[in-house]
């Protein structure tokens, strides 16, 4: 291997840190459907699933991630963002279920149809307070180590 040659990232390891960010939303996700902690719970696992793959994609991809620093703060800001991003993808898919008159009970729907700009902004602002409260210091820990694990052990090309 010629040291001169600065290493490529292989392409898919986005991809591959998104998923394995899976790990962390599933295991909340399951704790707060067998706790009966919210009763969205199964609408939560899906957004909270999807919100932290989108992250670790985003960020892994962003940060062009080639050092272990680089890739903790990767996932720092996958732990952290991904709160934020589940909470609006939670209202988009409840409020979803008033405009298209689907039969589904959730709790973040406006009873009268009206949803503003301050409402949503409201929504994903005491959400992302109250689940990093609860479960930000598990999100941003365990990603940033999965990470740098990630990371140590991910095959890098030429």
């Amino acid at each position: 291997m010629d040291l001169r040659k600065p290493i490529n990232r292989n392409k898919t390891n986005g991809i591959k840190f998104g998923l394995v960010n899976c790990l962390i939303s599933i295991g909340i996700g399951i704790f707060i459907i067998k706790t009966g902690f919210s009763p969205n719970g199964n609408v939560i696992l899906i957004t909270s699933t999807l919100a932290i793959f989108l992250c670790g994609l985003i960020f892994w991809n962003l940060l062009k991630v080639k050092t272990g620093s680089k890739a903790i703060l990767a996932g720092v800001l996958t732990g952290l963002m991904s709160h934020p991003l589940t909470w609006f993808l939670l209202i988009i898919i409840n409020n979803s279920c008033h405009f298209f008159h689907l039969n589904c009970s959730a709790e973040y729907i406006y009873s009268d149809g009206t949803i503003t700009a301050s409402n949503i902004i409201g929504e994903i602002f005491g959400g992302t307070v109250m689940s990093l409260l609860f479960f930000g210091y598990i999100t941003i820990f365990t990603s940033s180590i999965l990470s740098y694990l990630f990371f140590k052990y991910t095959e890098w090309q030429d």
